[in-house]
């Protein structure tokens, strides 16, 4: 396969440039086909279009294992456990596991009979529930015995086949995510009562929302955030809503709300007459304009409100004129499968294989990215669709591709920047690279569009950080009050508010740790001797060691290493608690600034948890299961994820075997 491709690296990737001549000429073919992992599957399909066919290579003869083969006995399983496995993973309706052969073969192998009656299949699903419960109870217990403190993500879900309305609550420590399963309600609520739901849920699993929780995670909805303030834990907001917000506020007019509601294209012949609707197509002299605005550095600016307020308001109009035009486009060929069909052709004999139009969704900002990004793909394919069949359209010309790719560049590092705030193990320090990264990207662009999603993320995003939590945070992770001195882009709270918060914290998480050290105690006097010696250390090394110059980091990893690496610090005499005063001496947190540490390190900067638990409730709810009650459903989801993680243990034991 190699043979026809000049292997290289590229953004950490490898990929593969044909050295093939095209077909007619004697010019290099060039094109570029990442090989993700080894896989040459795109180099095979491309040279399909040089008529070159690569069968596969003969796959080697099984050869017996010089390894001893280890026989792992099954774990006998209970009647309560198959009957839950069977609703739960398999997917099975209670009504159906009576009759379903796969499970009565599982019971009887391990000796059970298994029951016809459906409230007997009920009974036992809610019996394996509360063992699991009990289970974790147990765990989040030994957990609290350790000084571990959690943090929780919370939000409202509505089931649209029941109409009924649900809330749901993650719980989180160190690398361990715990879904809680779903609390339904009914009728208006205000946060007083989603606050009363939250303690009820978390009191299930032996938890206390004031003594065992940190900070809860939610969106930035006006009731959310009234049940933020009135809570005892500190109250995050979530950054991914945040962004879609800034995406929302840079493309979509606040004067105005968006027409969706596209002119269809009719299928009658010309094709050519499709395309002719003078109010929806811009003039070619539109076209320069857009091109003007999305490449001009000088003639947008969004310093001052006059210009918000004019040429801010002209960038969306002309941005949503792209993009309408790019919906319409792709409508174009998605509700014609003639259409559809004639285009694809062009796609098969380029790429090799189908690429269909996409379309955006409102409600999901990266849904513009993924419509833009095909639209700029399948560029030469559209154009040569339009020469084929001699069809005249004004927009689809080089400056409306020109200004998606310009669209798609914007949006890339925003994309970046939210896979990396979802992930399960993202922190708030992290989250700052995060940040950090996105606007250096887009002030690298220096263009109109970027200049705008950066005023927005600082209005939209930044505002949602916990200034509090991220600082405190920084302290405990550098052990070191001067990474606060740190203004842009980001701010920092002042030493006497990060002190101040610690112990509040200590009092209200750790009531049974005491609250500073018991041994090793100095006195104000030996303070002040350690300090000053170094000081007086720090000042000599100043003096004959060279500056070392700054290296500032370029991609999204290095800015969270960035975040999360630990400094050296002068050490000086400051008007702090015991716990600082020798924690930054000493370089070394105390065992209660490491439990603090722990807990600030769980909080999660997103509801990303949430939105997946909602989005297995939304499996689990099909029209086969319609009828579901909002207790059976809370039952399914929370062993969903329960099964998962039990499953993800016993796996990782096989490996280490």
């Amino acid at each position: 396969m190699w043979l026809h491709f000049n292997p290289f690296f590229k953004d950490g990737a490898k990929f593969g440039r044909c050295k093939l001549k095209k077909t007619d000429t004697d010019e290099i073919c060039g094109e570029e086909i990442k090989a993700s992992g080894g896989n040459t599957t795109g180099m095979k399909n491309h040279l399909k279009i040089h008529g070159i066919t690569s069968k596969s290579a003969p796959k080697r003869p099984l050869e017996p294992s010089l390894q001893p083969l280890i026989s792992i006995a099954l774990k006998r399983r209970t009647l309560p456990e198959i009957v839950a496995r069977a609703a739960v993973v398999d997917n099975i309706s209670l009504a159906s596991i009576p009759t379903s052969e796969a499970v009565i073969c599982q019971a009887r192998t391990f000796g059970y009979s298994l029951p016809n009656h459906f409230n007997t299949i009920r009974k036992l699903l809610m019996e394996f529930y509360q063992t699991a419960v009990d289970e974790y109870k147990d765990r989040f217990a030994a957990l609290k015995e350790q000084n571990v403190r959690f943090s929780i993500t919370t939000d409202g879900w509505t089931n649209t086949l029941s109409s009924s309305r649900m809330l749901n609550v993650s719980l989180r420590c160190k690398s361990q995510c715990f879904k809680l399963g779903l609390e339904s309600y009914s009728g208006s609520i205000d946060a007083f009562i989603y606050a009363d739901l939250v303690k009820k849920k978390l009191s299930k699993f032996g938890l206390d929302l004031s003594r065992d929780i940190i900070s809860s995670t939610q969106d930035g909805e006006s009731m959310m955030r009234k049940y933020g303030s009135i809570i005892e834990p500190e109250s995050q907001l979530c950054l991914n809503h945040g962004f879609h917000l800034a995406v929302r506020k840079s493309l979509y007019s606040p004067r105005k709300n968006f027409d969706f509601d596209l002119h269809d294209a009719a299928d009658n012949e010309p094709l050519a007459d499709d395309f002719e609707d003078e109010n929806d197509n811009p003039s070619e002299e539109d076209l320069r304009d857009y091109g003007q605005i999305f490449e001009s550095s000088s003639q947008f600016s969004i310093e001052t409100e006059s210009s918000e307020s004019s040429e801010q308001l002209s960038l969306i109009d002309c941005l949503q004129d792209t993009l309408k035009n790019a919906r319409k486009l792709s409508k174009y060929f998605r509700d014609s499968s003639v259409r559809n069909d004639r285009l694809q052709t062009f796609v098969q004999e380029g790429v090799g294989h189908r690429l269909k139009c996409l379309l955006d969704v409102e409600t999901r900002w990266n849904s513009i990215l993924k419509m833009c990004k095909r639209l700029v793909k399948l560029k030469k394919y559209i154009l040569k669709f339009f020469d084929e069949y001699d069809i005249s359209v004004s927009y689809a010309s080089e400056d409306f591709f020109h200004n998606l790719q310009i669209i798609v560049n914007c949006l890339e590092p925003l994309e970046e920047a939210i896979l990396m705030l979802s992930k399960h193990d993202s922190n708030l320090l992290a989250a700052d690279g995060v940040i950090k990264f996105a606007l250096s990207k887009l002030n690298d662009i220096d263009l109109g569009l970027s200049r705008c999603l950066v005023e927005a993320i600082r209005s939209n995003v930044i505002p949602r950080r916990s200034k509090k939590l991220v600082s405190l945070l920084k302290v405990l992770h550098h052990c070191s009050f001067e990474v606060l001195n740190e203004s842009e882009p980001l701010e920092y709270s002042s030493k006497e508010d990060v002190i101040q918060l610690a112990e509040q914290l200590f009092s209200r998480l750790f009531q049974d740790s005491p609250v500073y050290e018991p041994v090793d105690k100095l006195t104000e006097d030996e303070l002040f001797d350690v300090a000053f010696n170094e000081i007086e250390n720090d000042s000599a090394q100043d003096e004959v060691s060279p500056v070392c110059p700054v290296t500032q980091p370029t991609d999204l990893k290095s800015f969270i290493n960035a975040e999360l690496q630990p400094v050296k610090s002068k050490q000086r005499k400051s008007d702090m608690k015991s716990e600082f005063e020798l924690s930054i001496i000493n370089g070394q947190l105390t065992s209660n600034l490491q439990s603090l540490h722990g807990a600030l390190m769980a909080v999660d900067p997103t509801s990303t948890a949430s939105e997946q638990s909602f989005s297995v409730a939304s499996q689990c709810v099909t029209k086969v299961r319609n009828k579901m009650g909002d207790d059976l459903l809370d039952v399914l989801v929370f062993l969903k994820y329960y099964f998962k993680s039990k499953d993800s243990e016993t796996m990782n034991k096989k490996q280490k075997v």
